[in-house]
């Protein structure tokens, strides 16, 4: 197979006095793995991936503290997503999801407690969804002989190995030259 593809991206970006905002538009593609072409089972043929991307955010930063939020919306056609199956090697293996999107927020803040230590913590909130995926189920009888396939449809189903809510917070300690976070 051969793939042509054009990633363009465009934003539009604001900095003064410690205030930051964006506004980001991106179209980008990804070609199948050479597994998802030798392994796929009985799945179609791949197809390329492709993601339109927005982006908007704000961010403020001073000298004693940070915060941010930033939302986006990313909306796929022919997503590559995680079976649960492995190939015979132990890789991963994924097929196409027909039309999937992920809807979030991100959040960052941190504050300077002493000119040796600072605490942050950011958030991801998201709602990550399959539209419209059909799965094929390899099914055997008792003897292991090959049976026709089961088809399952989903729609409006969450993604597997997506999490909705991810949650860091640090601790900084920096001083004459060392630094430890944890």
């Amino acid at each position: 197979e051969q793939y042509d593809f054009l990633n363009p991206k465009v934003g539009l970006s604001y900095h003064k006095g410690g205030h930051n905002a964006y506004l980001s538009y991106a179209l980008s593609h990804r070609e199948p793995e050479r597994n998802n072409f030798t392994d796929n089972g009985n799945y179609p043929a791949p197809k390329a991936e492709m993601l339109h991307d927005v982006e908007v955010g704000y961010n403020f930063a001073n000298n004693r503290w940070h915060a941010g939020i930033g939302l986006y919306a990313m909306y796929y056609n022919n997503q590559f997503v995680q079976t649960g199956q492995l190939s015979d090697i132990g890789e991963k293996l994924t097929t196409n999801v027909n039309k999937s999107y992920r809807l979030g927020m991100e959040l960052e803040a941190g504050v300077n407690i002493t000119k040796w230590f600072a605490l942050e913590g950011n958030a991801a909130i998201s709602k990550n969804t399959i539209r419209d995926f059909d799965e094929v189920i390899e099914t055997y009888d008792a003897d292991w002989n090959d049976l026709p396939p089961t088809t399952v449809h989903y729609d409006n189903s969450t993604l597997a190995f997506s999490p909705a809510v991810i949650l860091n917070g640090f601790a900084d300690f920096h001083y004459n030259g060392f630094k430890a976070t944890g």
